[in-house]
């Protein structure tokens, strides 16, 4: 019985796990052109975490367009009108560029769904903490669509 569990143990460890991140380098991203267009606070967050850098003297590197949105929408009201729920959406639209011909491009968008709470203030502190959330979540996809060549 202990021979199997050794043996079933070197199996499980040599089957090859990696995490996901190993082989992605996020402080090599290089861009001859960054463009960013929409809400400036989530375009910060997606620079200072991935570590874009522009270097518009290479001329053989990409030019990367983003573009970013956000809204908050209700989704459901009481009988008095008042707003019971809201949702978040975050989308980002990535496009990488070589010249004027367009090389890859996709669309990242999360969503959260979240209830109304009577106190402003922490609402406001609540949707602050999902929509550093949602970014995490589409940055960790933006890394694997740069740096996939």
């Amino acid at each position: 019985m202990k021979k199997v569990l050794v043996l079933i143990t070197f199996l499980i460890a040599s089957c090859g796990y990696q995490p996901l991140y190993v082989n992605i380098d996020t402080g090599k991203s290089e861009f001859q052109k960054i463009t960013l267009l929409g809400e400036k606070n989530i375009n910060r967050n997606i620079i200072s975490t991935i570590s874009l850098k522009e270097n518009p003297k290479e001329l053989s590197l990409n030019e990367i367009i983003l573009t970013s949105k956000k809204e908050i929408l209700e989704t459901s009201k009481d009988s008095k009108g008042r707003v019971i729920s809201y949702k978040m959406l975050i989308e980002i639209k990535a496009e990488i560029k070589k010249g004027d011909k367009i090389v890859k491009g996709r669309t990242f968008s999360k969503d959260f769904s979240y209830n109304n709470k009577e106190n402003k203030f922490d609402l406001t502190q609540y949707e602050e903490e999902i929509e550093k959330n949602l970014i995490f979540e589409i940055i960790t996809e933006l890394i694997i669509f740069i740096k996939n060549k």
